[in-house]
């Protein structure tokens, strides 16, 4: 299946100007992590050593530290960052002990990644980047607010990766709301808007969802679709 939250990051980032690349394993069929650092090594081959590296995980963190650490090792001056819903909820620990992470993104990727990598390339400093998790230099951790984004004002998430999905036989994967009002403690989902905030929870319009399966039917003849919201 695509992963809507890595194609609207990319989407968001590339509106800002910004040069982006992505790896994915999963849509790429790799049968172990050694083939994605490969095929991250052959990106960066193309388009040269990265200043920012951003890994998304859920339950392939062991993985995810091993690419990052190889990142590290290999590619000189590069930062790193890791979000997600895993990297949201433990944030302080992982940079209390994972030394090749160097932020963590807390919350909505699409404009906290982005603030960030704007920052990484022009050299400005971090403070004012919302939603995200650094060391302080003093051994502590330091979290800035996380800023919660109009759905509707975000653009359609990149979508490189959706022949190959479809050819394996998957649907295209649309997103109508985001996060959950409820509090069920077996559920991520439930702890992450817990620590963001009621508000957390959001809608995106009718028309807005609506225009997006057209343009995807249009587009790329899709005859299903996959809403992937977690309250669906």
């Amino acid at each position: 299946m695509e992963h809507l939250g890595l194609m609207s990051i990319k989407a968001y980032a590339r509106a800002r100007g910004l040069e982006v690349v992505t790896v994915n394993g999963l849509v790429a069929g790799h049968e172990g992590v050694e083939q994605t650092w490969q095929a991250m090594q052959a990106a960066v081959a193309v388009a040269g050593v990265p200043r920012l590296v951003g890994f998304s995980c859920i339950d392939t963190f062991a993985e995810v530290l091993w690419l990052a650490r190889r990142a590290r090792q290999c590619w000189e001056g590069v930062q790193i960052a890791l979000g997600n819903v895993i990297a949201t909820l433990n944030y302080e620990r992982i940079l209390a002990e994972y030394d090749c992470f160097d932020f963590v993104v807390v919350g909505d990727g699409e404009v906290a990644f982005t603030e960030l990598a704007l920052a990484v390339v022009n050299g400005a400093g971090l403070a004012d980047v919302a939603g995200l998790a650094r060391r302080d230099g003093r051994g502590g951790v330091v979290c800035s607010p996380s800023r919660l984004v109009d759905l509707d004002e975000l653009p359609w998430p990149a979508r490189e990766e959706l022949p190959t999905v479809l050819g394996d036989g998957f649907a295209a994967s649309v997103f109508a709301s985001r996060g959950c009002p409820y509090r069920c403690t077996f559920c991520g989902t439930g702890a992450v808007s817990a620590m963001l905030g009621r508000s957390s929870y959001r809608v995106k319009s009718v028309d807005a969802v609506v225009d997006e399966i057209g343009y995807l039917v249009s587009d790329f003849g899709i005859e299903f679709v996959s809403i992937t919201d977690d309250l669906f």
